[in-house]
């Protein structure tokens, strides 16, 4: 995704949670759809357990072992990486993060079993064969012995993968999609609180006059250059037009046409921040000092200006919606995430683990400045 586009979903995203999450996150009731049932039971500490796999946490009525922790950190450290030579600081911070996937994943199991969402036996069966198939040459033409010797073994984890994908899917699903009034209430909250993210981008005709430096130049071909650029400003200076000093001295394709680039867009005609900084301050009739970058010596014109303006709802429409698709799906994941674990209960009893509890989600803040979006031609 471009950084126009980024910082403009950015903006939506402030817009949208304002207009649509505003009474999740002031703290009044959530759809009745989305409110977990409380636990059976409240969660208790359990007897101690052999130290060679102590629990780590316990959520709602489940207990998470330290040997569940290894296999979720094993798959959140890149394979390239071994365990002993990852640096303990980022190993703390690798078994946090596993922790609290491992943690998100038994709230959604435990979510699913209090909605009483079920998963048939054909469908573990089904889950698990394309699991062996998926698994290595030895799993491949197993007998209908071993099939059933596997899947008795591990008939618990598919079924629980599987409702966890389940209660995903009803959630996703729970979420309505956009109405036209919805886009419209986001669009008018970005007109207001994020104007600037609406506009078109800056655009101006502009001349350009380059003369190139190699960066591994002597220092007489250097002062060859400077001299250029030295006669540049002088002849503006006696009163000679931009353009027949660009035909004249430019090294770029545009100097036979008096240095005339055309209409070009801020940050995608020129290769620098340097030279987009320059250029579109410019006024029409406004020239540019001398500007130096790693490609050599520039100087701009301003021939005229196009005034930026505000895009319409249906210019914007397709972030707009991908917003709704995107970031509206993890702020009410968040809210939902919250929910479910203050009603089943979190505790973590490993102290290298334990910190502060995840918030419930919040609308995502506008940036103080933005990129207008990217529009074609």
């Amino acid at each position: 995704m471009s950084t126009a586009r980024a910082t403009l979903l950015s903006a939506v995203a402030a817009a949208a949670c304002s207009v649509l999450l505003s009474p999740l996150v002031r703290g009044q009731e959530p759809p009745a759809s989305e409110v977990p049932p409380a636990p059976t039971q409240p969660a208790q500490a359990q007897e101690p357990q052999p130290e060679q796999d102590p629990v780590v946490a316990i959520v709602g009525t489940l207990e998470l072992r330290e040997s569940e922790l290894l296999a979720e950190l094993n798959r959140q450290i890149p394979l390239v990486y071994y365990h002993q030579k990852v640096p303990q600081g980022q190993m703390d911070e690798l078994r946090r993060k596993a922790l609290d996937k491992l943690i998100e994943k038994t709230l959604i199991f435990q979510d699913a079993i209090a909605r009483n969402l079920k998963v048939s036996d054909a469908e573990i069966r089904e889950t698990f064969q394309k699991t062996l198939q998926a698994s290595g040459e030895e799993f491949q033409d197993v007998s209908p012995e071993r099939f059933e010797q596997l899947l008795t073994q591990f008939r618990a984890l598919v079924r629980r993968k599987l409702l966890i994908d389940k209660n995903e899917e009803r959630f996703r699903s729970s979420i309505p999609k956009p109405d036209e009034a919805a886009l419209q209430a986001v669009y008018e909250r970005m007109a207001k609180d994020s104007p600037d993210a609406l506009r078109s981008p800056a655009e101006a005709r502009l001349r350009h006059i380059f003369i190139g430096v190699d960066p591994a130049s002597t220092d007489q071909e250097y002062d060859r250059q400077q001299a250029k650029i030295d006669a540049v400003v002088k002849g503006l200076q006696e009163g000679r037009s931009f353009a027949e000093l660009a035909k004249q001295y430019s090294e770029d394709e545009a100097a036979q046409n008096g240095g005339d680039v055309g209409f070009v867009k801020q940050a995608k005609f020129f290769k620098t921040r340097q030279l987009d900084d320059a250029a579109f301050v410019l006024q029409p009739g406004e020239r540019s000092p001398v500007v130096r970058t790693i490609y050599g010596f520039h100087m701009i014109e301003c021939v005229a200006v196009v005034p930026r303006r505000l895009y319409t709802i249906d210019e914007t429409r397709p972030l707009l919606e991908e917003w709704f698709s995107t970031e509206h799906h993890r702020n009410r994941r968040e809210i939902w995430l919250a929910e479910v674990r203050e009603k089943m209960g979190v505790k973590i009893l490993a102290l290298d683990l334990q910190g502060p509890v995840p918030s419930k989600g919040q609308p995502i803040p506008a940036p103080k400045s933005t990129e207008p979006a990217k529009q074609g031609g």
